[in-house]
């Protein structure tokens, strides 16, 4: 059984329920499963994330 989100419904995406945003995941997996995200590289001309943050 899984546990039941303790955010006010305000905070929910969408307003969805936790089990309805776990089911859109789930179906959204189907299109790109996770091991597609493998797959992505980071274009070459890419600034340096921590560089942004810290800059």
């Amino acid at each position: 059984m899984e546990p039941e989100h303790t955010a006010p419904p305000s905070m929910l995406p969408d307003g969805l329920s936790r089990r309805a945003r776990y089911a859109r995941g789930v179906a959204l997996r189907g299109n790109t499963p996770r091991a597609r995200h493998a797959d992505w590289h980071a274009p070459p001309a890419r600034p340096d994330p921590v560089e942004v943050l810290i800059g």
